[in-house]
């Protein structure tokens, strides 16, 4: 029984390996979660070649890619089929998922591996957003929920990387006219240095092979964060929205970096994914109405209308079915951040911004607002769309929308007048 390799899997991954597994070649793990691009695919192969000068027995090529959006997958799909040395593709955990062009590796790699309740197929198109179409085969044109071996794709089914060493154990695996024999396993050691015994008395075993881990650097990591639609919308669509307030509220900031980056990761998104433009187009114009009526300081149908706008754009933001949808929640969610944004954020932030010094005070002086309370001295006013703290003399008899005229700023309070005095009460 092979219970053993479960539970001490984790501890010899990330551990010192044991005396047996330095007489064992180590196996590599490249991990890919997330869409397929030019990046993931670079580190497929540079991964792979690296292995094999590192004299490892095994790649593991850990899969969930929901699509692939880089067209140069030859290369890659004939390393995968022809490598240097053994390589099982294993799409898992579930609910893990391999389309397109991964489900081909898949199926072309010399160990094919899935856990249970992974899904692989829709290999034509090999590629996202294109008529590149696979081979005929199962998964051609469909999906496949694996729960069981899948003649000429799936070969090996087991719900974890653990489990799928040990099965590895004593295999024997034919690569360029050479045959390897896999050896993962070795005798179980306890902490006293004592041989562990399964449950019926036999020496149990664990993975003794040194498992080493690879995933794409930090900064591959942050740029295909973009590569889910939803994601590279609500990313442009912040950035977008924050510029504009930026550009409003003249003099970059910190609210200038955050746009830039926003902007650089979910443009690298919006670059890679299959995009309608004329969505793009939709986009662009919901945020323009918006920042419109925010500047003119009122949010009314074209705001709305914007709102719209931008959730129509996100929804239809890609071409990329089957294998890539937008997640309406996400787009709604995005959408009606940014909406709240303009609608409070954005005038509490010009507010308390133009009342500081470093950007200058003496612009509202003069300007002409609307009293939104009753001033008796103290109240609210309205001035270029943003409330204000105000105060006025008592004889001024200011009510509630009554227009008024600033005629001095103390802090971030305004001293008011009602519009058409001569001269300031006092």
């Amino acid at each position: 029984m092979r219970w053993a390799a479960v539970i001490l899997f984790a501890a010899i991954a990330v551990g010192a390996p044991s005396a047996a597994a330095q007489d064992v070649p180590p196996v590599d793990v490249l991990e890919v979660s997330g869409s397929l691009d030019t990046l993931a695919g670079d580190f497929l192969l540079t991964g792979i070649e690296q292995a094999a000068e590192r004299g490892s027995q095994l790649v593991v090529l850990q899969l969930n890619v929901p699509g692939v959006l880089t067209t140069d997958t030859d290369e890659l799909l004939q390393l995968v089929a022809d490598p240097p040395l053994p390589v099982a593709v294993w799409v898992g955990p579930a609910p893990s998922v391999a389309h397109g062009a991964a489900a081909e590796m898949l199926r072309l790699a010399p160990i094919r591996s899935a856990a249970p309740g992974a899904v692989v197929g829709y290999r034509s198109p090999l590629v996202t957003g294109t008529d590149l179409t696979g081979p005929d085969g199962p998964g051609g044109t469909d999906e496949i929920v694996v729960e069981a071996p899948v003649s000429g794709l799936v070969d090996v089914v087991e719900p974890a990387l653990s489990n799928l060493l040990a099965s590895l154990d004593g295999a024997e695996v034919t690569v360029r006219g050479e045959t390897t024999t896999l050896a993962t396993l070795g005798p179980a050691i306890g902490s006293d240095g004592e041989a562990l015994l399964d449950e019926d008395g036999s020496p149990a075993e664990t993975v003794v092979a040194e498992v080493l881990f690879h995933q794409p650097g930090p900064l591959q990591s942050v740029m295909r964060a973009a590569l889910a639609p939803e994601v590279a919308f609500f990313l442009v669509t912040v950035g977008l929205a924050v510029a504009a307030f930026e550009f409003y509220a003249a003099g970059p900031g910190v609210a200038a970096a955050v746009a830039a980056l926003c902007l650089l990761v979910g443009g690298y998104g919006m670059v890679t994914l299959p995009v309608r433009w004329w969505a793009v187009l939709l986009l662009l114009g919901g945020i323009g109405l918006l920042t419109a009526e925010f500047q003119v300081g009122r949010f009314g149908r074209w705001s709305l209308l914007g709102g719209l706008l931008l959730l129509g754009g996100g929804m239809l933001l890609t071409d990329a079915e089957p294998h890539l949808a937008p997640s309406w929640w996400g787009v709604t969610l995005a959408t009606l951040g940014v909406v709240l944004f303009y609608f409070a954020a954005l005038p509490t932030v010009a507010r308390a911004r133009f009342s500081t010094q470093t950007v200058g005070r003496n612009h509202l002086i003069g300007r002409e607002g609307v009293a939104r309370t009753r001033l008796g001295p103290d109240g609210e006013v309205e001035v270029d769309g943003a409330r204000w703290s105000a105060t006025a003399h008592r004889a001024a008899g200011i009510t509630a929308g009554d227009p008024v005229t600033v005629t001095a700023v103390q802090g971030t309070v305004l001293e008011v007048e009602p519009k058409g005095a001569d001269r300031p009460v006092k």
